[in-house]
């Protein structure tokens, strides 16, 4: 089970950058597949709910990115397995980070590019999401 560990949010004049590191690891795409919907159905709501709180804890406000220029999710696993790109398309994650109010929408009208790194032979299991972009103003109603 995953467990959000760090979050971080840069603030600059036209830009933002939020990063969500999460400690564990999430089950490839082709293991989610084969699982029963409630099953997957209960994943991505712990996920969220994840995000979520350890967000809202953070700060005041979820801040929601209207315009994504990058999103990046690097996998970094202990172990040294050969694993298949396409198996770790943070479909679950990306779903998670949306319902938790911080994208706008996942489609590529708002993600402009998602980049995917898995690194491993590392010290631990975890994930880091970053989200690079334009955050929501207050007062938009878009």
């Amino acid at each position: 089970m995953l467990k959000v560990d760090k979050i971080f949010l840069f603030e600059l004049t036209k830009k933002a950058q939020l990063q969500i590191e999460f400690l564990g690891k999430v089950e490839s795409l082709n293991v989610l597949l084969h699982q029963h919907w409630a099953v997957r159905d209960k994943t991505l709501k712990e996920i969220t709910e994840q995000i979520f709180y350890a967000v809202r804890e953070k700060f005041l406000k979820i801040p929601q990115f209207e315009h994504v220029e990058n999103l990046s999710l690097i996998y970094f696993f202990k172990d040294n397995r050969a694993r298949d790109y396409d198996n770790y398309s943070g479909k679950i994650l990306i779903d998670a980070v949306k319902k938790a109010g911080i994208l706008k929408d996942d489609s590529c009208k708002i993600i402009r590019k998602l980049e995917i790194k898995i690194l491993l032979g590392q010290e631990k299991d975890k994930i880091i999401i970053t989200v690079d972009g334009k955050l929501k103003k207050e007062g938009d109603q878009k």
